[in-house]
């Protein structure tokens, strides 16, 4: 479904193929893992997590590879853009899917299909952009993909695993818990931390590449006020 999207460039697809994307549970289930200190869970999100991930870059690439796509979509252009304020989609992602979690479903203003659709949100386009660029070999667009993709699961690793910590009241011990360590959760919180960091930095000294969405935002907001300044001179002269 993300293949058909952006090969089509086709929006309304690309959000079916977020609702359908099976990357919300192991997201969640990392998250909590690194809150809990639980290293079995830990290894099965992340198994899961790349196994999801896999099949979608790879399934991507084999589609575009025999359907001989030569140049980029549209939509894949668009999608692979990177805004100056990327960061803040996943670590929102990952907050939103904590707070669903910790809240009762009465009392829960977002309901799990939609968290679940804003972490795909997060992650099928990046990864479906990887296998397709890949396939055609534009390798900008794979860069662009897998810094998106990196961003991603290091912002909803970090926010949902702190939320869970700090106010769903879990802890790495408890009376019915014994499996939890708690060297987990300071190391997982601190490659969160580490990795975004890293990305930021990257990010923030290689323009204009990873900042393209919002140079050329600004590009246009400079380009309609000297198009509004040369109107007035004219109404003026």
């Amino acid at each position: 479904m993300v293949w058909i999207g952006l090969y089509t460039n086709t929006s309304y697809l690309l959000v079916a193929a977020m609702l359908l994307a099976p990357f919300a549970s192991p997201a969640m289930n990392t998250a909590l893992a690194t809150a809990r200190g639980d290293l079995k869970l830990l290894r099965r999100s992340l198994v899961r997590y790349c196994a999801a991930l896999s099949v979608t870059i790879a399934t991507a690439a084999v589609l575009s590879g025999i359907l001989q796509q030569q140049i980029p979509s549209n939509l894949m252009i668009d999608s692979s853009q990177i805004s100056a304020v990327s960061v803040l989609i996943p670590l929102a992602a990952g907050a939103a899917g904590a707070l669903t979690l910790i809240q009762s479903d009465r009392s829960s203003l977002v309901s799990g299909a939609a968290t679940g659709m804003l972490v795909a949100a997060s992650l099928a386009p990046p990864a479906g952009i990887i296998g397709m660029a890949g396939a055609i070999g534009r390798w900008d667009l794979v860069i662009n993909g897998l810094f998106l993709l990196l961003l991603q699961l290091g912002g909803i690793n970090l926010s949902a695993a702190l939320l869970f910590r700090l106010f769903g009241g879990l802890s790495t011990q408890g009376s019915r818990y014994r499996r939890g360590q708690r060297s987990i959760f300071p190391i997982g919180v601190g490659l969160s931390i580490i990795v975004l960091t890293g990305l930021l930095i990257w990010q923030f000294s290689s323009s204009p590449n990873l900042q393209r969405s919002s140079r050329a935002q600004r590009a246009n907001a400079e380009l309609q006020q000297v198009v509004q300044q040369i109107i007035c001179s004219a109404c003026g002269g």
